[in-house]
């Protein structure tokens, strides 16, 4: 039996589940307060500049400054929405929904999505009924002052809403953000076809109202098609993903870590599973000490609760080595297979256990089945169990 040393303050370095809790309660509480005070802000910012430009839009009759008011008052809707969401996505977990509401934050960013293209439509629709009844237009100096405010001002929130979006990663903030700062690009548009009526006398403002609603509509597909995304399910992050292995292999006694795959429940809360190879020799109460601790300190780093499996593996004995050249061989020759893991070899049962990596172009089972054969001509008799793994992450 092989003992792997276990260092003697582990122990007082394991954190219990109750601390789990509370540590996980104080980061969504703290998050949830930092987008609810962002949301809040862009709805009083909003609604402003959104009543600044129907007053300004009345009084030039310009459609352009009147189609980009009601595109701040799309986005004062979507800062409710996101402040609705996130109040809801907040909520613990229950008997129903044991994994929490957190996916809810991804529905709200679908919701604000389509509403941004509702609007974006319907400002394009007007647009359209304008160029063919072009309405007179009276511009001021004061007002083209006005609508230069208003873009520094979407600039300045948009700005800030994205970046804060990004650092407690909620993508309804983001994609909030990424609107302000294409409201910025579309009152530009409008300045531009009033400086041009005032000094051309050429009136665009309808054409400049059609690029707007095609920017409009743009931002909300984007949003809506980036929400779809998350609820079916994106890779994580490389890098985070890379230190959590690493962390895993460096521990005294895994040889291997392989098959991560991490699940997400909303922006905080993510489940996952991992598989780490043993030597044959190691008993798994030998080794729990370690992934208890393993567990526990993925969690506070990265806010991913792992579970482990185990490949018992004997790659390193003598039998082995024929099976290692084959499946080595067999990568070498083939692009479409990444590499393996968990080789083990029962010789009193006469059979073989390993996982090969494939990528996604391939038939995995006739990928599978030249394999086994493969490894019969060298090991007749023997029972080959091929599992076949994708890169989840």
């Amino acid at each position: 039996m092989k003992k792997i040393d276990i260092d003697k303050t582990d122990k007082t370095e394991f954190t219990s589940s109750k601390q789990i809790e509370n540590t996980s309660s104080k980061q969504t509480d703290n998050r949830e307060k930092k987008i609810l005070r962002t949301s809040i802000i862009g709805i009083i910012v909003n609604i402003g500049l959104a009543i600044t430009k129907i007053i300004l839009g009345t009084i030039t009759n310009s459609i352009a400054i009147t189609s980009d008011a009601m595109n701040n008052l799309t986005d004062s809707s979507s800062s409710i929405i996101t402040i609705v969401g996130t109040k809801i996505s907040s909520k613990k977990e229950d008997e129903k929904h044991p994994f929490g509401h957190g996916r809810i934050e991804y529905l709200t960013s679908m919701v604000i999505g389509i509403i941004v293209i509702v609007t974006g439509i319907q400002v394009f629709i007007s647009s359209i009924d304008d160029i063919f009844n072009p309405a007179h237009t009276n511009y001021t100096n004061l007002s083209l002052i006005i609508m230069v405010l208003t873009i520094v001002t979407k600039i300045v929130l948009g700005t800030y809403t994205e970046n804060l979006g990004k650092k407690v990663d909620s993508g309804a903030l983001i994609g909030s953000g990424k609107d302000a700062k294409n409201d910025a690009i579309i009152t530009s548009l409008a300045v531009i076809s009033a400086l041009v009526n005032i000094y051309y006398n050429i009136q665009l403002e309808a054409y400049a109202s059609i690029i707007i609603a095609i920017f409009i509509v743009k931002t909300g597909i984007d949003i809506l098609m980036e929400s779809i995304n998350k609820i079916l399910g994106i890779k994580i992050d490389p890098a985070t993903t890379s230190e959590i292995r690493k962390m895993v292999k460096s521990q005294d006694g895994i040889l291997g870590a392989h098959d991560l795959i991490i699940h997400n429940y909303g922006p905080v809360y993510n489940l996952g599973s991992i598989n780490v190879e043993l030597d044959h020799e190691t008993q798994v109460g030998d080794i729990y000490p370690t992934i208890h601790k393993l567990q526990m300190d993925i969690y506070k780093k990265f806010n991913v609760y792992l579970t482990f499996g185990f490949y018992s593996v004997n790659e390193n004995h003598e039998v082995a080595k024929p099976l290692m050249d084959i499946v080595n061989n067999y990568i070498y020759e083939n692009s479409h297979c990444l590499g393996y893991h968990g080789l083990y070899i029962d010789e009193e049962s006469k059979a073989i256990y390993f996982d090969l990596l494939l990528d996604y172009s391939v038939d995995q089972d006739q990928v599978r089945d030249h394999v086994k054969e493969l490894v019969k001509k060298k090991y007749p008799g023997y029972n080959v169990n091929i599992n076949i793994d994708t890169k989840f992450v």
